[in-house]
């Protein structure tokens, strides 16, 4: 009997919205370079079987030491045979006993973890990262941002804005154990955050933000403080968001902001807010069509439709054709390329 099975590993490595998330973390870790040199930093990753954003950092960062996590012992065995770089160091084991025994407590750190379960455990260990780290270190992390309301509130929730009044009783027990969930010692969230509103599809990242960005400014213990850099919300199949961050010493922080400013047009400092990256799927001819257009000043989409003259998501999609070339013109620069073979 043949048999359909979802595989454990995913193929990020070809999935165009994951490859500019990367993308912007390497931008940002560029920018951060300007200022500080990042010879004596070390990077720190969960590289999956394909160790991609390690081959991004041996690549771009060639002296760097870096050091994979791997739990699974047949991925781990799959890491060793994809090793991109003789600077790569390999950790068989979980990620929270990495962290009591060999996370480095006296050297800066760049940290990029991610979690297809996002719970109490992980918000513990963003906690641990940002706790130990020293000044000068850059954490990312990435969750998965799937709204958790079960399949029953999730339809009301697309066809009501407000909760049903015969429903409310259920909303707040859930609601209740959502804040069990991630009840964190010395972490408070806002209140205003756990609303019907925010367990939408499009707002729960917005919400998994705010409790990420809670977890590490709670975190940052003084002199350290912790000052966001940038947060992107995406789908490849799978809702994700991404949130990274700069932990320095407080004295520093406004010369950090002034400087990320200047040198990076994707830092954003407000906690609260989230990118949007939902890139169309443009064939390699029409990205060479529209590439001397590029870039545009306004990022309105327009000049691209223009060039192209039609609508690339079918009939009656002018808004959403729109908005999808809007962020073609933001993100063309680290739009990826795949090709195929054909044998």
């Amino acid at each position: 009997m043949s048999k359909l099975t979802n595989s454990k590993h995913p193929a990020y490595n070809l999935r165009p919205n994951k490859a500019i998330d990367r993308a912007i973390f390497i931008e940002l870790l560029r920018s951060f370079g300007y200022l500080n040199s990042l010879k004596d930093h070390v990077y720190i990753g969960l590289g999956g079987p394909y160790l991609e954003d390690f081959c991004l950092m041996a690549n771009e960062f060639p002296k760097m030491q870096l050091f994979t996590v791997e739990s699974d012992e047949e991925t781990f065995k799959r890491q060793r045979f994809h090793q991109c770089s003789r600077d790569v160091s390999f950790y068989h084991g979980e990620f929270e006993d990495f962290l009591s025994s060999e996370f480095p407590s006296d050297r800066p750190t760049l940290t990029w973890i991610d979690y297809t379960n996002f719970n109490r455990k992980s918000l513990l260990e963003i906690s641990s990262v940002v706790r130990t780290a020293v000044e000068s270190s850059i954490v990312r992390v990435t969750v998965n941002a799937e709204t958790p309301l079960p399949p029953y509130l999730r339809d009301l929730r697309r066809r009501h804005e407000d909760v049903p009044k015969n429903y409310k009783k259920k909303f707040l027990k859930f609601v209740e154990g959502q804040k069990r969930r991630f009840n964190l010692q010395g972490v408070s969230y806002p209140e205003d955050i756990f609303t019907w509103k925010n367990f939408g599809q499009n707002e729960y990242p917005d919400l998994a933000a705010r409790l990420v960005h809670s977890v590490f400014a709670a975190s940052c213990t003084a002199p350290k403080t912790f000052l966001p850099l940038h947060a992107v919300k995406y789908s490849d199949g799978t809702i994700m968001l991404s949130v990274t961050g700069l932990i320095c010493l407080e004295a520093e922080r406004a010369e950090y902001i002034k400087h990320f400013k200047s040198k990076c047009e994707f830092f954003s400092p407000n906690a609260d807010s989230v990118d949007i990256l939902d890139i169309p799927m443009l064939s390699t001819k029409e990205r060479l069509h529209l590439e001397d257009l590029m870039p545009t000043q306004k990022r309105d989409g327009k000049v691209a439709m223009n060039r192209l003259k039609y609508l690339i998501e079918g009939d009656d999609s002018e808004d959403l054709s729109l908005y999808k070339f809007q962020q073609y013109e933001k993100y063309h620069r680290v739009y990826p390329y795949f090709g195929k073979l054909v044998p």
